[in-house]
């Protein structure tokens, strides 16, 4: 069947996505667009995966590399291609610009400037070059050229050159064998479907073929797809979608039918499904780690299929729990710590404590001291004076002033009579000694 019919079959799938610093912006999500096509041609389509060209970030000389140029339309497409046998599969999904002047319509590669849109690959030389390689390959192959672009100077992101409005640029016609397939009319631009993670005609495109268009309007429901219904499902979905979405018209341009002849199975693929998933889980994941609640985050986890995402949550969770024990040890630490400054703390205390109370032992021996000694003063002088009482004492308690004076006057008396009595010793001494 179709897949026996396209063994020498070639396609080229491009998505121009990464542009700075040329460009303002970059396309979003033009490398998920050709990751969905390159999947689409081999698993739908039956291309074999060494005869699909799939490149990212295309610059101009890879461009002319892959299509021709002016002087020769002899590329590596071309090169690639058997005569009689092959059909071909082009898709772009990249900024798209009209020169001013001439109003004619480029494809931007990366390393060119959209404002100098003149200095980018030619959609006129493109769709001239294939027609040229369909006339050589003959009239039994189908030549096919999708993009998911726009050529107004207005994109998904915003605009891409500077133009005051009212630039239509020009589209040649497709005809001599070539499809044609355009996300959007010359003027309008080519949305993007940010929860799918694609261009929003890429994402439609998608829909269809895994059998959407057969289950819904103008669809005949059989189990199978084909071009017709992938037609008006298009034509009817990318504008509904652009109006909800975005608040604007875009309207794809589809050839009815002269489009290819072909036929699918009304299902989503495995490879299809993972394929999906691994586009939209990423968004998906960077909303709940953006919430920060580990816990939610370890419930939905079995939740996701994409080994990519399934992998970043994994080492989120490893990431949050190595945190979360350092976080318990370094906790620990300081309660360790403090643990410790409270200890040396009640040590110093104490410290103090027995220090105040080594001063107030100290002081207290010496007033002891003190005291031991003004009493032992006391009891000298009370043993040579008769009657002295120490300071302190007081009178006696039948005294008053006469008796302290009767006290003092015997104090004298004595104290005279003792000195009598030793100048009377010393007089006899002296003459004894004579």
């Amino acid at each position: 069947g179709q897949a026996r019919a396209n063994t020498d079959s070639i396609a080229v799938i491009i998505g121009n996505k990464s542009y700075a610093p040329v460009a303002t912006f970059d396309v979003k999500y033009a490398h998920n667009d050709a990751e969905a096509m390159r999947a689409f041609v081999i698993e739908r389509l039956g291309f074999r995966k060494a005869n699909v060209i799939f490149v990212k970030d295309a610059t101009l000389g890879r461009l002319k590399l892959l299509f021709g140029d002016e002087k020769n339309p002899r590329g590596q497409l071309w090169d690639w291609a058997v005569k009689g046998r092959s059909n071909i599969f082009v898709y772009y999904s990249g900024h798209g610009a009209p020169d001013v002047v001439t109003k004619e319509a480029y494809l931007i590669p990366v390393d060119t400037d959209p404002k100098r849109a003149a200095t980018g690959y030619s959609l006129r030389l493109l769709e001239a070059n294939l027609k040229k390689l369909k006339a050589w390959l003959g009239p039994k192959s189908d030549v096919i050229l999708m993009l998911d672009a726009c050529f107004s100077g207005n994109s998904g992101g915003g605009t891409v050159i500077d133009i005051s409005g009212g630039l239509v640029p020009k589209f040649s016609p497709a005809g001599d064998g070539l499809i044609r397939i355009a996300a959007s009319r010359a003027h309008e631009v080519a949305n993007w479907n940010t929860e799918r993670r694609l261009g929003l005609f890429t994402s439609v495109f998608i829909d269809a073929v895994r059998g959407e268009a057969d289950k819904a309007e103008g669809g005949n429901k059989d189990g199978q797809v084909n071009w017709r219904e992938i037609a008006a499902y298009l034509n009817r979905e990318v504008r509904y979608r652009a109006r909800r979405l975005h608040g604007r018209n875009q309207v794809p341009e589809v050839p009815g039918k002269d489009g290819p002849a072909w036929s699918f199975p009304a299902r989503e693929f495995a490879f299809e499904r993972k394929a999906r998933l691994c586009r939209e889980e990423p968004e998906r994941w960077r909303r709940l780690k953006a919430a920060g609640d580990l816990a939610a985050i370890r419930q939905a986890a079995a939740s996701f299929a994409c080994p990519a995402v399934r992998s970043a949550i994994a080492a989120h969770i490893e990431a949050a729990d190595a945190r979360r024990v350092a976080q318990n040890r370094a906790a620990a630490e300081r309660d360790q710590l403090r643990r410790q400054r409270e200890e040396l703390a009640r040590q110093r205390a104490e410290i103090e404590r027995q220090r105040r109370q080594m001063e107030e032992a100290a002081r207290r021996r010496a007033e002891e001291e003190r005291r031991q000694r003004d009493a032992a003063r006391d009891r000298r002088h009370s043993s040579l004076q008769p009657g002295y009482r120490p300071p302190g004492h007081g009178a006696p308690s039948h005294g008053g002033v006469a008796g302290t004076l009767e006290q003092r006057l015997t104090a004298f008396i004595a104290t005279v009579h003792l000195a009598g009595q030793s100048r009377y010793a010393a007089h006899v001494d002296y003459f004894d000694k004579g």
